[in-house]
């Protein structure tokens, strides 16, 4: 035993020797092309790792530009055709609003009154004629900028979404008077000194619900009207990007997927081999 008579033998060397060594001819190497491909074996494994290693890096890393790049173009074309028919909705929706009703409608209790049932049968119609559109609210101006208080919301009331008998955050309704902390859009101020619609510029999370990712837009009331004493609000759902990231993802997984498996074929050890023995062979001739 080879290993018996030299300990520190590779293992490896020691397996082909006792190989070469067999008693029976036919359990021997049956050429000097076997034993050379047994003797390169660990170093074509070890190249074939590497290689297969920076190749899997080098593909995932394009893919990923590829990926992103594609994002980018189609989501910044999702926003420029949203942002202007979202405008025009809270235009539509404004023009329909009363600022008699808006003007009786200051605190929760008055959710009872013919006024508030006047705007939120007012926006319920729009709403069904616009199922793309998430929610719609009216507010009026806080004391300081930025800050404002819920006139209507069409979800005024707290709504338990996961059957846990708690009210979380992001399932609180918002009654009128509720306040609201709009700093983070300035294009609500916009629209009130203005008195012209006014729209976010990307999709955003929603300050009121930390679960909620939109695009919204703003259109003063009384329409045309400068530092206007209400602005109603539509907010676009992020659905679409949603889809289109898990588009891609799924895209881009399947051709790694196919990349590695190419580039496992081509690598392989016993393919490069075969191909360099074909050449030696080729080169005697």
């Amino acid at each position: 035993d080879v290993a018996k008579l030299v300990p520190t033998v590779d293992k490896g060397l020691a397996a082909l020797v006792t190989h070469c060594m067999a008693k029976r001819p036919e359990d021997r190497p049956q050429s000097m092309q076997d034993v050379l491909e047994r003797l390169e074996r660990p170093e074509r494994l070890k190249q074939y790792a590497v290689q297969l290693g920076l190749g899997t890096v080098a593909s995932v890393a394009a893919l990923f530009l590829v990926g992103f790049s594609l994002y980018q173009l189609v989501a910044g074309s999702l926003i420029q055709e949203v942002r202007p028919s979202m405008r025009r909705l809270a235009t539509v929706a404004a023009m329909q609003l009363s600022t008699a009703d808006l003007d009786q409608i200051r605190v929760a209790e008055d959710m009872r009154s013919p006024a508030y049932r006047n705007v939120a049968a007012t926006v319920a119609r729009i709403k069904d004629d616009n199922n793309e559109v998430v929610s719609f609210y009216v507010m009026r101006p806080g004391a300081r900028a930025g800050e404002y208080a819920y006139v209507f919301d069409i979800d005024s009331a707290d709504h338990d979404d996961n059957r846990n008998g708690i009210i979380e955050p992001g399932e609180e309704g918002n009654p009128p008077g509720r306040a609201y902390d709009g700093r983070a859009y300035p294009a609500m101020s916009a629209a009130l000194a203005t008195g012209k619609p006014q729209s976010d510029d990307a999709f955003t999370p929603d300050a009121g619900n930390q679960f909620s990712v939109v695009l919204s837009a703003y259109a003063p009331v009384p329409l045309g009207k400068k530092d206007a004493p209400y602005f109603i609000g539509v907010d676009a759902s992020s659905e679409p990007l949603r889809k289109l990231k898990w588009a891609l993802f799924i895209t881009l997984s399947v051709a790694q997927a196919l990349i590695m498996a190419t580039l496992g074929v081509l690598l392989s050890p016993g393919r490069r081999f075969q191909q360099s023995l074909e050449s030696a062979a080729a080169a005697t001739k």
